[in-house]
Parts: structure tokens; C-alpha cells; sequence
């Protein structure tokens, strides 16, 4: 009833609303202007690439649009539109009974000139936006809209608001008006476009993303024959044109021509990859929107200034240290390989490096092989499984026999062959970690479990769901660079797991913030388990697997080589106090073994891989510290289990900071338990109290439990800002969960130009203390690459929607054809 009802009901609505819009001049006198256009930048506020509205937009006049395509988008979308004055209620109705029928929406009940005006004029309907600008959706605001509609068609004639709507209107895959969408999918001008064409880009405009033919080939088949139908239906066409038209399902579609699409997509080549990631990631966001259309508006249309996380000097070191003519990867017929960098405290991407050309010529260009997919990590995967180990209440002094090869029983599916070992002595885990013993990881596997393995995976940082199974410790699954930098950044900071982020702040054109992220770190590990395991892993660099990785002037490190079977994927993951990289090197396109003469040396985890690593570190820590890890309990620090004294007398170290009291407990053959106690009253990372006392006497091997004073999670001491870099005062702000607003001003007093990028002044002062989330205001002295002025009003909602960049679906994704391997090495 209430399907019958509705349309009535609106009828009564506009015929009492009619009389006072009628009074009303809803029309402008001018069109509005094109859509606007949005901005990246990278997390120093440098411009990487403008995501414009009309590069993919060509108009055309009515009378250069053939007939049949005018004739195919007015039977599905309006097929009274000649005969209405802006809205139809019997479109309504047949649109509803359409619908039930269908069990789905078919038609919809808005005129052309509806959907044009809902598309260019809402800003116009000011009772009837929501505060994005997106039209809301009451009968109310359908009588306004109706009211506008009625307006228009007095104002303009049917042959300039078909025109209009045929050259703005989006059919997907960045193409925006007929002649965009002729060039995209047929690859011809509008003029030259048949009725079967014609019918399949009418099809697109309802949905352009489920009915796009390139990855919906039988939804999109569906919907060309339901136009060809209506243009029966309504006489545009003959019983023989219908026929012959439905015959013809090969239609010709052409890929997207990837010279075109670089021009458009203006992201330097070195950032492409990671603008994509960032795209995708806003695309698939529901707080953008409800409908991928909708977000996809609000990205190419919406005039947003979007931050991210992305350090541009370092990711071009990275591209050249891996494709440079210098790079590890300069042969383009040798190895491919992908990087990430993260920042292990904020969780923010610095570094991205995808592929060798995201506009080159090969089927996987623009495959992101630091996300995608993924491909097999081999051993480095083995920390994981010690991770787990610790966490369940072992020790790194635990021991295994370490054979060359060993034969396990694992059940149901039969013995478990495993090979990759020492000479059959005992040897400890971290023996066996330094020197990526597959057989001893192979016992632990199943004194772990492989179900609690990849449960705590995920925990620390492993986003996708790894099969339970033994091999997986040996690298048996796929995972991503992006994946494994986000574990082996929870080892470095402290067992704390934060999930990675691209943007840092959305704003609107009219400079009102729309995002803003805010770091959420997750405990998944002990700090004196991750402390243990950096010790080991610390080992691998200094004299394990991963001596080609060691970091200039002695810079602490810890990492993991990875080999995959038969030399197929290689990978060297590690990280210090402050960074963590990811780096993967193989053959983008199969699993292909890399040995020569396809490559010039055999290569595994511990070669081009550490070496990659080690020159995107080294320029990555150019400026920074030299930090230590925490050090380890003591017991970590033998291979065997120390000879405990009788007696031990407990150092006092209240009020020493964590430091400062690890060192006077790291020879006293004591355990060290750390509690982290919220405190207002002193200094965090102060010891507040310890038990047993200082002075007491107590067996070797004893625990002493030490309360660290936590920072309150809602309060938190302003850090100075003043004189260090924009990027680096808003990184240690954001780092700290506070908000950052930034002004570029010279500073008085001193000459233009001077200091520049240097903050001279912030609100609030250093040490005052502030609620988490606090607005921090800065003031910089220009350096020139400051991002154009914001728009001063709110953004407009235009009927031209901008292009979009190159859809990664239309890529061809390389096939892995080869088998898991059951072994893998370091």
C-alpha cells in the first residue's frame, strides 16, 4: 500500500508547494561553474599531484551527438522526456511497479533534468544538503527539486538540458560525458558510435562502477540488453536493429591507453603507486560517503587538500636505491622489487615504492607489489613464531636440536619433511634465529601451535587471515611488504601494534578539517618480549644471515633475511628505534627462479634485499639519532642458561627513568618485570616503586617488579617545536596525538626568505601539559612550496564531475604459478 500511496502523496505535495515556489527564482542566471579541483600533498605540505576535474571531459554540441546515443540514454534513464515540463509522475509510477516487478532497481523515477539539476544546482537547494553538500533525500526536498525542475525546462529548451546532461553526466572508469566514455571504452570519438555501443554506454550511467564492462562483463551485457529493449519499447529503433544489436556481444572494448591516463594521472612516476594506495584507501572509506559514487565526487570534485604521510625526499632515494641507474635493480630485464617504511611510533607510511614504472608498458605496471596480492616472505617469518613463543612464557635460551634435515609428525596430513639445518647439535633459539635454522623453527611451529601462530600474526600487524598450517612459519603463505613493516614495526616499538596510515588531514576547500588522524596504538606484545626479540634479531645483522644490511657508523639494527624455495621471492625486513622497512625483491610478473644467468648472483634474502634495506635506512636515519634498542632481561643474553648466584643483592632504582635502571639490573643475573601505572605526578617512564626494595638480598634469577609512570592517555606535556622544520614539528606533534595548525608567516623582524620552513613561534608554550587531541598552533617561515590558498566559501556542487585516476582493476595482475614451498631459508 504504501508503494501505491507514495506517488500520490507527492502529487498532493507539489500541488500545494507549486504556488510559493512558483514566486520564487530557483534558476541562476549562469550555469555553475566546473567541479573543483583537489590537491595531495606529502607530510611536509609539498605538492605531489592535483586531482583535476576536467582533464578527462571533452563537450560536445547536441547536433554533434548521433541520434542513437541521445535516443538510448533518453529510453532508459527519462523515456517522457520530451513530453514532461521537468518531472513526471507517471515516470514515477512505472518506475515503482518496474522496480517491484525486477525485484531490484531497474529505472529510476527522476527526469534527466531532475539528475541534472541534483548533480549541478544542490547548492542551490541550501534546506536540502546535508553538510558535504550531498542532497538530502526527504520528500520535501524531492517537491523543492521538483519545483527547480519545472523552473529549468521554462528557462531552457529540452535539446540544451539534454546537451548538458549527455557532456557531464560520469559512466566510470574516469570518464565524464559521452565522449570521454566513447573514448574510453571504444576508443573513438562520440560521432562514430554504433547502437550497440551506443546502448552499452547508456547502460553505465544508473551504475558506472557494478555495470563497468571491464570488471562486470555479464552485469554490463544484461544491462545493454534491457536499453536495447526500452529503445524498442519507444520506437527508436526496428525489430532487425534490436536483433542484429543483441547479436553483436563482441563489442570491441578497448583498455585504457596508458599514455593518455600518465598525463592525467599527475603523480610524479617515483609516487604513483602510493597516490593510488591513497585513492583506494579514501574510495573505500564509508565516512566519505555512502556509495563509492558519492566518495568518488567528493575526491575529484570536492576541492579537498589532502596531507599524507609520505616523506617525498626519502621515497625517491628509495625508487633510486632499488631502479636507479646506481640501484640494486637497474637491469629492467632482471628482478622487480617493492619497499615500505614506517614510522613505528605514529604508524604513518614514509615510503612506498610499488613497481618499477606504474606507467610503463608491462600487464602488472601498475600492480602495487609493496600491497596487491602479495608474495611469499620465506624466513622472515620465523620472528613471528618467536614472538609467539615469548608471549606464551619461553625464553630465547630455550634449545632444539638443530639436524640438517628432520622428518615431523603433524597428523592427518602426514610426515612433514623439513630440510635446513645445522650439523644435529643443540643450539639455542637465538642460534637458531641468527643462523634461520628451518628445523629448529619447524619444532617450535609445533610446540606454538600453527592456530595460535596466526592468531597472534594478526595481532601484530599481519592484516590477512594466514592459513593454520606448519609451513606457514617457513613462509609457505603470501603476505606484503606493507603487512610485514607494519609487524616489524610492533617489534620496535615496544610489543605496541599501530595499523598504518597514508593521510594525515583532509580539509574542505573553504579550510574545514574533514579527517584528521590520530595514532592508536594497540599493546599485542610484552616490552620485555620485544625487547628480547630485538636482542636476537640485533644478532642476525651483526653476524647472522644479514651482515649485508649493517647501518653506517654502527647504528644498532634488527632484522630478518627471507629466501623463498628455489630462489623464487627474497626479502630483508628490519628496523631500529625509529624506522622500519619492508623490502621484497622477485619477478613481478611469476614466480621465477633467481639464479643466473637470469640474474647475476643467486639471490636470497641476505643479498640485494639487505642491500636495498640498508641504503633506504641509511639515508632515512641521515638526520636522526643514534638510539639503542631497551636492553633485554639478562637471561637473554647467553646461549645457555647462566649458573645463577645464591644470592643477589637488589640495586635501588626508584626514580631512576626505565633506562637508567635496566642498565644497573642488566649484570645482576635478576629478571626484570615492567607495570605501567598512569601518573600525573611524575615524569613518564620514571620508576615509581620496585619490589623487592633496593637493599633487600635475593635468590639469582629472582624477578624484580618495577611500576613505570605511564603519561595519562588524556593529558600530555606540549614538546618544544620552536626551530625545528615544519615537517618535523608537525610530525613530533601528530606523533603525540596533538592536533597541528599550520600558518606560513616570515617571522618579524628578520629578512624574507630567512629560516626558511622553520617554526618561530607555537601555542601552546613547551611543557604545558593539555588534554590529548589539543590544537597546537604553529608559524613558519615560508620556503616557497607552500600549498595554494584554500577557497574562502564552501565548495560548489557542480553538474561536472571530475576524472578519476586509472582503474588498477583494468591491470592484468601477474599469476603465481608455482607450488608453497614446504622449506624455506634465510
Amino acid at each position: 500500500m504504501r508503494r501505491v500511496f507514495a506517488p500520490i502523496i507527492l502529487l498532493g505535495l507539489v500541488a500545494t508547494g507549486c504556488w510559493s515556489y512558483e514566486q520564487k527564482d530557483l534558476v541562476p542566471e549562469e550555469l555553475p561553474d566546473q567541479a573543483l579541483t583537489s590537491f595531495v600533498y606529502d607530510r611536509d605540505g609539498k605538492l605531489i599531484t592535483e586531482l583535476e576535474a576536467g582533464e578527462n571531459r571533452v563537450n560536445k554540441n547536441i547536433d554533434e551527438i548521433p541520434e542513437v546515443l541521445q535516443h538510448a540514454v533518453v529510453a532508459i534513464e527519462d523515456e517522457r522526456f520530451y513530453l514532461h515540463n521537468g518531472w513526471d509522475l507517471r515516470g514515477i509510477v512505472r518506475a515503482a511497479r518496474t522496480n517491484v516487478a525486477a525485484g531490484g532497481v531497474e529505472q529510476g523515477g527522476s527526469t534527466i533534468t531532475q539528475q541534472l539539476i541534483k548533480n549541478g544546482f544542490a547548492q542551490d537547494l541550501t534546506e536540502c544538503q546535508d553538510d558535504d553538500g550531498t542532497p538530502t533525500r526527504t520528500v520535501w526536498c524531492k517537491v523543492q527539486e521538483i519545483n527547480f525542475a519545472r523552473q529549468f525546462e521554462d528557462q531552457f529548451s529540452k535539446d540544451f538540458i539534454l546537451e548538458q546532461y549527455l557532456n557531464t553526466i560520469f559512466f566510470g572508469s574516469n570518464a565524464y560525458g559521452v565522449q570521454a566514455a566513447s573514448q574510453e571504452y571504444f576508443g573513438k570519438d562520440v560521432e562514430d558510435i554504433t547502437l550497440p555501443e551506443a546502448a552499452l554506454i547508456a547502460g553505465l550511467i544508473q551504475r558506472p562502477s557494478g555495470f563497468n564492462p571491464y570488471d562486470f562483463p555479464e552485469d554490463s551485457e544484461k544491462r545493454r540488453r534491457l536499453v536495447l529493449d526500452r529503445m524498442l519499447a519507444n520506437d527508436y529503433i526496428t525489430e532487425a536493429e534490436f536483433d542484429d544489436a543483441v547479436e553483436k556481444t563482441v563489442l570491441g572494448l578497448v583498455l585504457p591507453d596508458v599514455e593518455e591516463e600518465s598525463s592525467f594521472f599527475g603523480a610524479p612516476a617515483h609516487m604513483a603507486h602510493f597516490v593510488e594506495e591513497v585513492k583506494n584507501w579514501f574510495l573505500d572509506n564509508p565516512d566519505f560517503g555512502e556509495t563509492r559514487e558519492e566518495r568518488e565526487r567528493l575526491l575529484f570534485q570536492g576541492g579537498l587538500h589532502i596531507t599524507t604521510t609520505i616523506d617525498s625526499e626519502l621515497q625517491l632515494a628509495a625508487q633510486g636505491a632499488i631502479y636507479g641507474p646506481e640501484g640494486a635493480l637497474a637491469d629492467p630485464a632482471g628482478p622487480d622489487g617493492a619497499a615500505v617504511t614506517m614510522d613505528p611510533s605514529t604508524g604513518e607510511v614514509l615510503v612506498m615504492v610499488g613497481g618499477r614504472n606504474f606507467f610503463g608498458d608491462d600487464d602488472f605496471a601498475r600492480v602495487n607489489l609493496a600491497t596487491g596480492s602479495g608474495r611469499q616472505a620465506g624466513s622472515s617469518m620465523k620472528p613471528i613464531a618467536l614472538a609467539t613463543y615469548l608471549a606464551d612464557g619461553g625464553s630465547v635460551t630455550d634449545t632444539y636440536k638443530a639436524p640438517s634435515s628432520i622428518t615431523l609428525d603433524i597428523g592427518p596430513g602426514g610426515p612433514w619433511k623439513v630440510k635446513g639445518g645445522g650439523s644435529g647439535a643443540t643450539v639455542s633459539l637465538i642460534k637458531g634465529t641468527q643462523s634461520s635454522y628451518n628445523t629448529v623453527f619447524a619444532q617450535l611451529m609445533l610446540d606454538i601451535g600453527p592456530q595460535r601462530y596466526a592468531e597472534h600474526a594478526d595481532e601484530l600487524g599481519l592484516s590477512r587471515v594466514l592459513q593454520p598450517v606448519p609451513a606457514a612459519v617457513l613462509g609457505s603463505e603470501n603476505v606484503t611488504m606493507l603487512e610485514m613493516a607494519s609487524v616489524y614495526s610492533t617489534f620496535s616499538n615496544a610489543g605496541f601494534n599501530i595499523e598504518p596510515a597514508f593521510v594525515t588531514e583532509i580539509t574542505n576547500s573553504d579550510g574545514t578539517i574533514l579527517y584528521e588522524y590520530v595514532p592508536q596504538p594497540q599493546p599485542v606484545m610484552g616490552s620485555d618480549d620485544a625487547a628480547q626479540l630485538s636482542w636476537v634479531l640485533e644478532g642476525v645483522i651483526t653476524g647472522g644471515t644479514g651482515t649485508a644490511a649493517q647501518l653506517d657508523g654502527g647504528r644498532p639494527a634488527a632484522g630478518k633475511t627471507g629466501t623463498a624455495q628455489n630462489f623464487g621471492d627474497a626479502t630483508f625486513i628490519g628496523y631500529t628505534p625509529q624506522l622500519a622497512t619492508a623490502v621484497w625483491v622477485g619477478f613481478a610478473e611469476n614466480v621465477i627462479p633467481m639464479v643466473p644467468p637470469l640474474t647475476s648472483e643467486r639471490v636470497y634474502g641476505g643479498s640485494f634485499p639487505a642491500r636495498i634495506w640498508r641504503e633506504i635506512m641509511n639515508i632515512g636515519h641521515a638526520d636522526l639519532p643514534i638510539l639503542p634498542f631497551p636492553p633485554p632481561p639478562s637471561s637473554s643474553t647467553s646461549t645457555t642458561e647462566p649458573v645463577l648466584p645464591s644470592s643477589v643483592r637488589v640495586p635501588s632504582v626508584e626514580g631512576l627513568t626505565l633506562s637508567e635502571a635496566m642498565e644497573l639490573l642488566s649484570g645482576t643475573a635478576l629478571r626484570v618485570l615492567t607495570v605501567e601505572i598512569e601518573s600525573n605526578e611524575f615524569k613518564p617512564g620514571t620508576v615509581i616503586t620496585q619490589s623487592p626494595a633496593g637493599g633487600a638480598s635475593v635468590p639469582g634469577g629472582s624477578t624484580v617488579t618495577l611500576e613505570i609512570a605511564a603519561a595519562n592517555d588524556d593529558r600530555i606535556e606540549v614538546p618544544t617545536l620552536s626551530g625545528l622544520t615544519i615537517g618535523e614539528a608537525t610530525s613530533r606533534a601528530r606523533g603525540l596525538g596533538l592536533r597541528v595548525n599550520a600558518v606560513a608567516e616570515q617571522e618579524p623582524g628578520t629578512r624574507a626568505g630567512s629560516n626558511p620552513g622553520r617554526v618561530w613561534q607555537q601555542e601552546p608554550n613547551a611543557g604545558k601539559v593539555v588534554e590529548r587531541g589539543t590544537r597546537v598552533r604553529l608559524k613558519y617561515n615560508p620556503d616557497g612550496t607552500e600549498p595554494p590558498p584554500t577557497v574562502t566559501e564552501p565548495p560548489t556542487t557542480t553538474s561536472a564531475i571530475p576524472s578519476t585516476t586509472p582503474p588498477t582493476s583494468t591491470t592484468k595482475k601477474p599469476k603465481n604459478t608455482a607450488k608453497p614451498p614446504v622449506t624455506g631459508g634465510g
